[in-house]
Order: C-alpha cells, then sequence, then structure tokens
C-alpha cells in the first residue's frame, strides 16, 4: 500500500554551484579561493556570490565551517529551468560542469514543501527485502537505475555515501562508498561506524529490524599470525563517519583527537591500516592518500607518524593479491592500481599495516579470515538470507524511550 503526505510552502530556491575550470573543485577551504572564483564569474558577466558552508554543534559533531562554494542565480521553486539555462550559459563562457541544486540541500531551516510517501508492506506478503548496489561498489548509480537493474517493485535509497560536499569536503572520492554498515546476502561489503543504526532486512529478527550494530573482521596469516582489518572496500587510511578499529584520530579544532567513537559526517584518519577489497570493488585498488608529518593527541600524547616523503610512503604501503581461495599470487609495491581477481581479495596496508602484510604474507600460502557482526546486546545478528543497511546515524529511540 502506497501512502503521501505533503505538508509545507518553498522557502528555498535553485541556483548553480559553480566548479573550478582547472582543478573541478566547487568547495574550497578558504574563502580566498572561491572569492578568486567569483572574481572570474562576474568577470564573465554573471552575479555570483560566495556561501559559506557550516556544521551545527550536535552530540558528534563539532560546530564548524566546512568549506565555502560560490553560486549564481535564485530561482524559485517552480523555476529549475532558469538554472539549467544559467548553467547552459556557464558552460558556454567556460565553466563546465557546473551543478543544479536546490538549497535545501544545504540543511538549513526550512518550511518545506516536504513530501513522505509510505510503503506499508505486509509481513505476508510474498516480496523479498534486500540491499543492492550498482555495477561496483565504488562507483555510484541512481536509485531508479539499482531498481531497473535488479526488478524490483519499490526502491528506497538505502544509506549516505562518500559523496564530496559541504559536509564531506575530505571526500575519499569513491561516491558509492555507503557510510556505515552494508551487508548483502550475509556478505559484509562495508564495516559499520560501530555502534550506530543499521536496517536489517530478513535477518534473525524478523523481515525489517533496527539495531545498533558491530563488527570485527580479522585475518590469520600462512604462520598463524592475526590481525584486525580496519576497513572493507573504501579510501585506506581514511574513515567515513569514523568509528573505526585501530589509531583512529579526527580533527577537532587546531588539535587532533585520538577516537574509536563514531562522528558523523566527519572523516576520522588512521596511518596504520589493512583494508580488504573484494571482487565488488571491481576496480583497480585505490593509492592511498599521503599525509606528510605526525600529529598528538593533546590528551594522550599518542603521535600518529605519517610519511616523511614520497620515497617513504613507497616503502610503507604494499597491495597483497590474493586468489579466490585466499592464496598469495603477489606483493606490490607501492600500493594501489592493483586489480582485484576474479573471485579474489587484495589486502592493501599501509604504515604499520603494510609492516604486518609484508611480514606474515607468503607467495602460495593462504591467509583465512574471520568476521562477526553483533547487534546491541551483543549477539550475532547474521543468517544466510540478511541484508542491511546504514547511514552511520545515533539512535534517537531505545525501548521505546527517546535517548
Amino acid at each position: 500500500m502506497s501512502r503521501t503526505a505533503s505538508s509545507g510552502e518553498a522557502s528555498d530556491s535553485w541556483a548553480v554551484r559553480v566548479r573550478h575550470p582547472r582543478s573541478g573543485a566547487e568547495t574550497f577551504g578558504t574563502r580566498a579561493d572561491a572569492d578568486a572564483l567569483a572574481a572570474s564569474v562576474n568577470a564573465a558577466g554573471f552575479t555570483a556570490r560566495v556561501d559559506t558552508f557550516t556544521v551545527p554543534a550536535s552530540v558528534d559533531t563539532d560546530s564548524r565551517i566546512v568549506g565555502y562554494g560560490v553560486r549564481v542565480g535564485r530561482f524559485a521553486a517552480d523555476r529549475r529551468e532558469d538554472a539549467v539555462q544559467t548553467k547552459q550559459a556557464l558552460a558556454a563562457a567556460g565553466f563546465t560542469n557546473s551543478r543544479i541544486f536546490f538549497t535545501a540541500e544545504d540543511g538549513g531551516a526550512s518550511r518545506g514543501p516536504w513530501q513522505v510517501r509510505v510503503i506499508t508492506v505486509a509481513p505476508s506478503a510474498r516480496v523479498t527485502l534486500k540491499a543492492v548496489h550498482g555495477k561496483d561498489i565504488q562507483g555510484s548509480e541512481t536509485v531508479r537505475q539499482l531498481a531497473e537493474a535488479s526488478g524490483a517493485l519499490v526502491a528506497v535509497n538505502g544509506s549516505e555515501f562518500d559523496i564530496s560536499g559541504p559536509d564531506n569536503t575530505g571526500s575519499g572520492g569513491f561516491e558509492g562508498v555507503p557510510q556505515g554498515l552494508y551487508l548483502q546476502n550475509d556478505t559484509l561489503l562495508s564495516a559499520p561506524d560501530n555502534g550506530r543504526t543499521a536496517l536489517l532486512l530478513e535477518g534473525l529478527k524478523g523481515r525489517a529490524a533496527i539495531d545498533e550494530i558491530s563488527s570485527g573482521t580479522r585475518i590469520t596469516a600462512p604462520d598463524g599470525a592475526t590481525r584486525v582489518i580496519d576497513g572493507i572496500n573504501r579510501a585506506t587510511g581514511q574513515v567515513l563517519g569514523c568509528g573505526g578499529v585501530g589509531n583512529d584520530y579526527r580533527r577537532s579544532g587546531e588539535d587532533r583527537v585520538r577516537t574509536l567513537q563514531p562522528w558523523r559526517n566527519t572523516n576520522c584518519v588512521d596511518p596504520d591500516e589493512i583494508v580488504v577489497f573484494r571482487p565488488e570493488w571491481v576496480a583497480a585498488t585505490p593509492t592511498p592518500v599521503r599525509r606528510d608529518g605526525t600529529c598528538t593527541d593533546p590528551a594522550t600524547g599518542w603521535q600518529a607518524q605519517w610519511y616523511a616523503d614520497d620515497a617513504e610512503f613507497a616503502t610503507r604501503s604494499v597491495d597483497v593479491v590474493m586468489d579466490g581461495n585466499r592464496v598469495v599470487k603477489e606483493l606490490r609495491s607501492r600500493a594501489g592500481g592493483s586489480p582485484v581477481p576474479p573471485g579474489g581479495r587484495v589486502l592493501q596496508g599501509i604504515g604499520a599495516g603494510a609492516d604486518w602484510l609484508r611480514a606474515h604474507s607468503e607467495v602460495g600460502k593462504a591467509f583465512k579470515p574471520g568476521s562477526t557482526v553483533r547487534g546491541r546486546d551483543g549477539r550475532s545478528v547474521t543468517t544466510p538470507t540478511l541484508s542491511a543497511v546504514a547511514g552511520g546515524t545515533p539512535a534517537l529511540v531505545r525501548a521505546e524511550r527517546c535517548g
């Protein structure tokens, strides 16, 4: 059964976000860079403005400026075509790949309009609920494309993703990578922001349930040594939404604070990781981002040691390429650019993670994996048919009480 409820009145508008003609950037870390682009747009005969993007303080989000953007136009909600024409004019003037957007995306105060569409599925309905992705997990596709490809009767967006924007200026560049948990047919394709909520489909708790999920993945090397895996199918060294394992830390003002707690719309970083890339990644492994210098946690004195120069980075990153039986076929340094074999895996390590892989990998010998996915009560939630998605958000209600 389908229902639609509408409320509110239009208080936002259409506009065009201008991308830099050379770099393609649309969000800038300094006001000066945004002002320079705005001046170029104005010189071409347009009226540009520079907007400041801020994130309000919340339980797990610091209040801060996250960037600046250049915009042209303010067109009423029923005048999107005017924004289309403005985008075309900007392209003709050399500002290609600009993006039409609705200002409600900024997340500020709004009077609507809002439209809520509700689909009710009877427990006895002869349908299957599942999570899906496109042809690969690192690229993005629209909900309509995914619905058509899977033959779905109904489809909704399932998660938040690593999409570059004002609240994710540190994007790893892979817009299909979900924030938090993603399970498909009981296969862990993205690790959760540990302790955050997830929607569990066709699992132990029924056709649909919400729980606060944590997971752990370990590998056993051919010589018997074991190590925790930091991530699955994501940029190595960068933890979207935090809530990871190991030596993660996040920016807090001018400091870097060590934390394993989830922080929504915040990127934590870790210089000593191992990330596994599965066949669903499809593309070659990404090159990890190199960062210079050290960062110190002011509370504990713990120090994150990054790389002194590019030459050191090459020696402290590695891809371990494995076949479908997890047998090591080769080790590649520097990390990045390794195709994932059909049915196989690639373990990518940086820093101490790369050192561990070099010490314990042996060509012709196999690794053994093991994963657990548990609910808030500590019990396993996995079943052969389980799918699950999460947006990295806090639980708002527990035991029928707002938390």
